[in-house]
């Protein structure tokens, strides 16, 4: 869903975001070869060696939008769908 690129924080993106992480695991969580949920392909390494050239006065706003897309929404919807076995929340 995520590829080597920075996101928005904005709460319609985040909503969105929310929305189709929920619908992709309900959809695919039984598969029998999923064995990891892994949703940033890179964008911490991104982050973190600079690929985009990222001024370091502006830096900490990109790091924290990352904290909030991927830590405090997509981990935490991660966590509630797949162990959700009703798949009825969220």
């Amino acid at each position: 869903m995520f590829a080597c690129a920075l996101y928005p924080t904005n709460r319609d993106f985040l909503n969105s975001v929310r929305a189709e992480v929920a619908y992709q695991i309900r959809r695919l969580k039984y598969h029998p070869s999923i064995i990891i949920w892994g949703g940033n392909n890179e964008n911490e390494a991104a982050l973190m060696m600079n690929w985009y050239n990222i001024p370091a006065r502006e830096l900490h706003t990109y790091i924290k939008d990352y904290v909030v897309l991927y830590v405090k929404n997509i981990r935490k919807i991660v966590l509630a769908v797949s162990n959700d076995f009703s798949c009825n929340r969220i």
